[in-house]
């Protein structure tokens, strides 16, 4: 909707303060209550605050409440004459308590497969349900909604053989759902149009533990891209521009300059981020 179109929004800003705008072209900007609905039981509470004097504000007239709401729920902010609109969360990650309260360092998160079952977690704290999405072999869906635990991790488990199979999160902020893959997903179909689960201990790199680090500051990290790494004609590399070139050892420039992977070793890095290697909009991979 245009921005010019919307008559009301409402913003949870920190963890207990409300920020609601009203536009002056409806009512002047005025209402004399402001209420705060749940939508999972209908239970309306009154709104106790100020109007602010901002003259500035794009044509609203922007009002302060401090009250307390749950996360994971969904509400909505109704003014006198029954005017509504969903209460927005996305700006809490910017408030000062956002790490203190939803900060996850834990390695368990995307999909945990075995034969028995597989087990799914997603950090999205800011979101009010999330329902895994699992694609079958033969087309068919099945929903499997997902539960709110600690730090705003949503999990669940599906107790069935998922190899190989494809799934998506429903991700629900407001008034509706978007489609996400699993960003701790080890694989997606091509052109990134899900996740797929896999057996990690049928991918030989996996086995392959990094030395541990005594702190975390002792990372020293490069990146690149794929293509840039190895595409120039000068870098005495077979397979430019792919990922086959992180494979070549002991190539150099027409000067004995070293390339590639003995380049890397020259520089005393600890890890290396390769970007990009998701798919691009632009390009079909189907088609390459």
């Amino acid at each position: 909707m245009e921005e010019n179109a919307v008559r009301m929004k409402a913003y949870a800003v920190t963890f207990n303060e409300i920020r609601v705008y009203l536009s002056k072209g409806y009512y002047n900007g005025i209402s004399s209550q402001f209420y705060i609905k749940n939508i999972e039981n209908d239970e309306l509470i009154p709104l106790n605050g100020d109007s602010l004097n901002n003259n500035g504000n794009n044509g609203f007239q922007e009002y302060v409440f401090h009250t307390n709401f749950t996360m994971g729920k969904v509400y909505k902010i109704v003014d006198a004459y029954g005017l509504s609109c969903y209460l927005d969360f996305s700006k809490l990650s910017m408030c000062d308590k956002f790490d203190e309260l939803y900060f996850y360092d834990k390695d368990d998160l995307g999909n945990h497969y075995t034969k028995e079952k597989t087990t799914f977690k997603v950090w999205a704290p800011l979101a009010t349900d999330v329902i895994l999405k699992v694609i079958k072999w033969n087309g068919e869906t099945e929903l499997f909604p997902m539960k709110r635990t600690k730090k705003g991790v949503y999990s669940v488990e599906v107790h069935e053989d998922l190899e190989l199979q494809q799934y998506v999160y429903l991700i629900r902020h407001t008034d509706h759902y978007d489609v996400s893959l699993d960003p701790y997903s080890y694989s997606s179909s091509a052109n990134g149009r899900a996740s797929i689960i896999i057996d990690l201990n049928n991918v030989p790199c996996h086995k392959h533990q990094l030395p541990p680090l005594e702190k975390m500051t002792d990372m020293i990290i490069y990146e690149t891209s794929v293509r840039d790494f190895s595409m120039s004609s000068t870098s005495g590399m077979k397979n430019k521009g792919k990922f086959l070139a992180f494979t070549e050892l002991n190539t150099s420039t027409d000067s004995g300059n070293p390339t590639g992977l003995d380049y890397l070793s020259c520089l005393g890095i600890t890890h290396l981020q390769l970007m990009p290697i998701a798919d691009f909009a632009t390009v079909d991979e189907k088609i390459l």
